[in-house]
């Protein structure tokens, strides 16, 4: 997971990261931080190898899960495109930097971009068969612990 470890030590994406926490410090519930984007990352994985062999595809969830919510902190612009949009402009910026291929970053990029909103949750659930992007989207819902929100 060499590539995934280049994209966390990029100077970029330690600001982007530190940015990011600084937005998060007082929120309640839900912290979009790098516990978070792990745990998406770890999900994904798993829910990927349940259904089908996965030879190559652990750095692509991990660093697609450190990149997803990583444009939040531009609050701003967050709220008139979207932070979905943000992080995404935000790793195309950095991925190939890192390593992966333009297929790669395409796969990855579509997850990033696909990946907020409630409004799947159900539909892509009852797929037997999940794309990259279906199977990322249900990380990320199946990684918060709602039952520890008061």
């Amino acid at each position: 997971m060499e590539r995934v470890q280049r994209i966390f030590n990029h100077p970029q994406y330690q600001q982007w990261l530190q940015n990011g926490k600084a937005l998060e410090r007082d929120r309640v519930f839900c912290r979009h931080d790098l516990e978070h984007c792990l745990a998406v990352g770890r999900i994904a994985y798993i829910l990927w190898l349940e259904q089908q062999e996965a030879p190559g595809m652990k750095p692509l969830f991990y660093g697609a899960a450190l990149f997803h919510d990583v444009g939040k902190w531009q609050k701003e612009q967050s709220d008139a495109l979207g932070h979905a949009v943000l992080s995404g402009m935000l790793a195309k910026e950095l991925l190939s930097q890192c390593g992966f291929a333009e297929k790669e970053r395409e796969l990855m990029l579509e997850a990033i971009l696909a990946h907020s909103g409630n409004d799947r949750w159900l539909e892509i659930a009852a797929k037997e068969k999940k794309t990259f992007a279906e199977v990322f989207y249900l990380a990320d819902k199946l990684s918060r612990p709602c039952w520890e929100c008061s």
